[in-house]
């Protein structure tokens, strides 16, 4: 998750706000301490400008 929002050039707190989310959940997002909603992840998608399957590809790879 951080990878695609630096490659979007967007701060943590800059990406929260327009996600709309606190910056202490997105940091916990990025490290694997918190378990985002799907809800969190469209919003995550939209803001990146990425499909939603594109960011859950590239969150959750297999294998």
């Amino acid at each position: 998750m951080r990878e695609i929002r630096e490659e979007n050039g967007l701060s943590l707190e800059d990406a929260a706000e327009k996600i709309g989310v606190n910056v202490n959940f997105l940091k916990r997002a990025e490290s694997d301490e918190a378990v985002p909603s799907k809800y969190f992840v469209h919003a995550f998608a939209d803001v990146m400008k990425e499909s939603y399957d594109e960011v859950l590809d590239r969150l959750y790879v297999v294998g």
